[in-house]
């Protein structure tokens, strides 16, 4: 099933940590829109996330069906 595949890739995402942009508008005197500020921030990884994907990865082998 698509959703559960995607599912299980966001779980795995946030086990594993990533890196995301984070974009600011910067106001000029005037008020007016001057300049974007783009900052890579990182995500660290979530141990609940890795706890549950190394349930659900052991329920695959042990013989219960996760599609």
């Amino acid at each position: 099933m698509k959703f559960d595949k995607e599912l299980i890739a966001a779980v795995r995402k946030s086990a594993l940590g990533y890196e995301y942009e984070e974009r600011e508008m910067i106001a000029g005197k005037n008020g007016a829109k001057e300049k974007m500020v783009v900052r890579v921030k990182y995500m660290p990884p979530d141990m609940r996330a890795a706890k549950l994907l190394l349930i659900l990865r052991k329920m695959e082998t042990e013989g219960a069906k996760i599609d």
